[in-house]
């Protein structure tokens, strides 16, 4: 990123003001009147021009799409109807995290953690899946009294149709792109998430207190 450049920041008491306006149940996926407004000033302000601060309104705006539907596990339902699997969506998460732990050993805190939930919870979602036979419990190799967790023969499957799935999504969304938009398109998107991790790490340092003396 280029030295010196400002954050854009919103100004709380304002975005503040004009959230409380909003009187629909779904609160989230209403349009605040005004928001845009103050996005684009504050943007602009942040050196911007008009037509860049409006592009970069409408990347938020498709990012905030693409987050309601990730939080509403919308591909991975599709996926379990389409296959016909006895499963529920966040049985897909435990498989990617399983299929990625790539000779890690994963535990029911390892799941809890991962899906950012208790480990209560973690527990009847691993239970159910062995009682579907897509999991099994397993000594651990450096631990006899650890128990971890690893995909069956049906739960590799499984996961192969949902991965496979997913990109045949991407296949049928991309197909009909210039392949030089395409490499535009991830190179970009690549960029923005870099500088996004960097920018929520520079955020983190400066909110970070002081070592005490």
């Amino acid at each position: 990123m280029k030295a010196g450049h400002r954050y854009f920041q919103p100004p709380r008491n304002l975005v503040c003001s004009a959230m409380s306006k909003e009187t629909t149940d779904d609160a989230a996926n209403t349009t605040v009147p005004g928001i845009a407004e103050l996005y684009r000033a504050e943007l602009h302000a942040s050196g911007l021009s008009n037509r860049a601060a409006d592009a970069a309104i409408e990347i938020e705006e498709g990012m905030a799409q693409l987050r309601r539907s990730m939080g509403r596990r919308e591909v991975a339902r599709l996926a379990i109807d389409k296959m016909e699997l006895n499963l529920d969506p966040a049985h897909v998460d435990i498989m990617h995290i399983l299929a990625a732990a790539d000779g890690s050993e994963v535990t029911v805190g390892t799941v809890a953690a991962r899906l950012d939930v208790d480990p209560s919870r973690a527990s009847r979602l691993v239970g159910d899946m062995v009682d579907l036979g897509s999991l099994r419990r397993v000594a651990s190799q450096r631990d006899s009294r650890r128990i971890c967790l690893e995909l069956t023969d049906v739960g590799r499957a499984q996961a192969n149709k949902v991965r496979l799935f997913k990109w045949k999504m991407f296949a049928d969304v991309f197909i009909g792109w210039d392949e030089d938009d395409l490499v535009d398109f991830a190179r970009l998107f690549n960029l923005y998430l870099d500088q996004i991790t960097e920018l929520k790490l520079s955020l983190a340092d400066q909110t970070t207190p002081p070592p005490a003396e």
